[in-house]
């Protein structure tokens, strides 16, 4: 297999070439008892030098080419429009008024922690 798969004869393949490199991985897990015992400890016979890989599991819609442009349109309508619109909503309605004119805050659990009897009333001034 390592004279099928050498790169002498497969020039610029480069499959071929990543085949001849597993090959030989193989070849000295199999006679070198040491990298033996790293082979079985790491599954590589280099030792545990194999950088982990990460992915996120995205919709293939979105890994597409020609799909990048109308993605990041929609993401910055949502991050834009959407969002900013929901946040001026709920900030209109959280300061009605009652018939005598007073703003009743929805909001009851800051005015909670600026009560006396909590410990931590200072929490919200130094949050906000």
């Amino acid at each position: 297999m390592a004279i099928k798969f050498h790169p002498d004869r497969n020039p610029g393949d480069p499959e071929a070439e990543a085949q001849f490199i597993l090959i030989n991985k193989a070849q000295e897990c199999l006679t070198d008892p040491k990298k033996k015992i790293l082979c079985e400890k790491y599954g590589n016979p280099d030792g545990n030098k194999v950088p982990l890989k990460i992915s996120i599991g995205l919709p293939s819609v979105l890994m597409k080419q020609e799909n990048h442009v109308s993605v990041l349109v929609i993401f910055f309508v949502i991050l834009l429009i959407i969002i900013p619109g929901v946040v001026l909503c709920w900030y209109s309605e959280s300061e009605k008024v009652n018939k005598r004119g007073v703003k009743q805050e929805n909001n009851r659990l800051y005015g909670t922690l600026l009560s006396e009897n909590v410990l931590f009333n200072k929490i919200p001034p130094i949050i906000a």
